[in-house]
């Protein structure tokens, strides 16, 4: 599925994406690996951070609410008030960015937001001590393509001061979420769409000579809601309806039935069983690009 299909369909029907936040323990995972991350391993940057001008550029950004929690965290290392800058396509996604800086209390770091997308050759990145790109790369053209002169992974890295650094991160090919949805996109949409993964972004670094750190990391998408049936057998409720269908990128009642039972039995033999609860695990890798002033660790 096109990017540009995708993300219409999420802000035509954000109910699927709100079940999923509802049901992940992805962004608290998120928030506090990357906090926990900086704080043992990246010290220049926060010195950096710590100081005049420091700046953070947010791209394909979305709501952003990992990435203001993030930034309000850094407030237990001495970093202050830093400049955010913020991208993203969408103008729904910049009201609702907008909305959760204000909400903490952030909206008067705001320096810039652009809607150009981050591959076209009219977005220039900012110079910036921190970036995130957290699982925007599914709808970014052109990455995968070291000998392209936008390629938004250079961007990003050419954006980095020297002592700068940025996270980029998508799902691992490990991840349960992209072993389901390689199994079943292609059956549901017709054709190959489960999308890129984060092993791929370090393949790409390699080609571009750009050093990194990587590591993978777990979190869990309950998915209760959709055994609420007797006994606990597989019966989406209508919150269950909603996260089948961010993970199929298709509203489950216009799957056919058939597929639908072929997904039911697959999640009823593949979940796991943490606690008394059913949940898929869902695995990050999170791809570390040092500035400059680095020596790195690879």
């Amino acid at each position: 599925m096109e990017g540009e299909q995708l993300t219409r369909a999420f802000e035509e029907r954000s109910e699927w994406f709100t079940a999923f936040m509802g049901a992940t323990t992805q962004k608290l995972v998120t928030v506090g690996y990357v906090l926990q991350t900086l704080g043992q391993e990246y010290t220049p940057t926060l010195r950096r951070l710590q100081g005049k001008d420091a700046a953070t550029n947010i791209v394909g950004g979305g709501s952003g609410e990992a990435e203001l929690q993030i930034i309000k965290g850094l407030k237990q290392f001495g970093v202050g008030n830093i400049n955010i800058y913020y991208e993203d396509p969408s103008k729904e996604m910049h009201h609702m960015f907008r909305s959760h800086a204000e909400s903490i209390g952030l909206e008067g770091q705001l320096k810039g937001c652009s809607s150009l997308p981050l591959e076209s050759a009219g977005y220039k990145a900012p110079k910036n001590d921190l970036t995130f790109g957290f699982h925007m790369l599914y709808y970014v053209k052109g990455w995968e393509n070291p000998l392209n002169p936008e390629n938004p992974l250079k961007k990003i890295n050419d954006s980095l001061s020297p002592e700068g650094l940025a996270l980029v991160t998508l799902q691992s090919k490990e991840s349960d979420n992209y072993v389901f949805r390689d199994k079943f996109l292609p059956k549901v949409h017709g054709s190959q769409a489960n999308g890129a993964y984060g092993e791929q972004i370090t393949e790409v670094l390699d080609q571009l000579a750009i050093p990194y750190n990587h590591e993978v990391v777990p979190s869990c998408t309950f998915i209760d809601d959709c055994f609420s049936g007797p006994n606990g057998s597989f019966d989406p409720n209508p919150n269950g309806k909603n996260l089948l269908s961010f993970l199929l990128r298709k509203e489950w009642g216009m799957v056919e039935a058939p597929l639908q039972r072929e997904i039911a039995d697959y999640l009823t033999q593949k979940a796991a069983t943490i606690g008394h609860r059913k949940a898929m695990v869902f695995r990050d890798s999170y791809v570390w690009i040092p500035g400059k002033s680095y020596q790195p660790k690879i």
